[in-house]
């Protein structure tokens, strides 16, 4: 994967910049070594861009994955969102 095919996953050039910020100042023990040499300054390779990509689409796919277990978890509820006055 190269860094353009990454910015086309993500979208926009500041959401990519601000997450691989975000990956990157994680602790070590979380990071492989291709996100170690990034971050100390080496050379993006394919591999980074394959993991960050990776990382990038797990999180994706978490988020909708939380938004469908709230939207389920409402309307097993009957909760059908916040009330006003009138509404109670």
């Amino acid at each position: 994967m190269t860094r353009t095919q990454f910015l086309a996953l993500v979208g926009s050039l500041a959401q990519a910049v601000e997450y691989e910020t975000q990956v990157l100042s994680i602790g070590d023990g979380f990071l492989p070594t291709v996100a170690r040499q990034v971050r100390d300054g080496g050379k993006p390779t394919p591999a980074y861009w394959a993991w960050l990509a990776e990382q990038w689409e797990g999180e994706e796919l978490d988020a909708e994955q939380r938004a469908d277990a709230e939207e389920t978890r409402s309307e097993m509820s009957g909760d059908d969102g916040p009330r006003t006055q009138e509404g109670r």
